[in-house]
């Protein structure tokens, strides 16, 4: 348990210097690239909260019949709801601007409580709810949740070519998806003793 949170730990560091070091670069960089935009932007749907959702909701309600899911209903679930209402309030406190302003007007940095879709870059919403998804999975099953977070990393991927979010966007989103779930699954355990 502790090596998960020394990851998720890790993650946010790598996310933070690269706030301040590889962002604009990779920023350029990717978004000069064409190549692949409509296989990442087909994953990027499908890396939407719609389908998580469909997804979380198509596994609770299957549990209902079937026994094996209900051990994920708890964790993910919570875990779902914990990392979405983070994301939606650090979106509008943080207010960093877009990869694409950065590209068009050379705006780059934090504008808190900055209420516009440019500026609400960090942290990576999709990549947000399918690492958690992934990672909530993994605390159960590792062979399924090792799938859904090579997934999770495809998707992370597509919204950095997309010209969507930055590197330390998505390294701080799976940061924030893994100390959430490693919270639900402290929950649940306390729960069940």
């Amino acid at each position: 348990m502790k090596k998960y949170y020394i990851t998720a730990f890790i993650l946010l560091i790598f996310g933070v210097v690269s706030i301040f070091a590889f962002d604009r670069y990779i920023c350029v960089f990717l978004c000069n690239k064409k190549i692949f935009l409509p296989f990442f932007d087909k994953i990027s749907e499908i890396g939407s909260f719609e389908w998580v959702f469909l997804t979380v909701s198509l596994i609770v309600f299957l549990s209902f019949w079937i026994k094996p899911l209900r051990q994920f209903v708890f964790i993910m679930c919570v875990s779902i709801i914990l990392a979405d209402t983070l994301v939606i309030v650090l979106k509008y406190m943080l207010g960093q601007a877009r990869p694409i302003m950065y590209i068009k007007d050379n705006i780059y940095g934090f504008y808190p409580f900055t209420f516009r879709h440019d500026f609400d870059s960090m942290p990576s919403g999709h990549t947000v709810l399918n690492a958690t998804l992934a990672f909530s999975i993994f605390a159960k099953n590792k062979k399924i949740g090792i799938l859904l977070i090579l997934w999770a990393i495809l998707v992370g991927l597509s919204r950095m070519f997309l010209c969507k979010h930055y590197l330390s966007n998505v390294l701080v989103s799976y940061s924030i998806s893994m100390f959430v779930v490693l919270i639900s699954y402290s929950l649940e355990k306390n729960l069940k003793n």
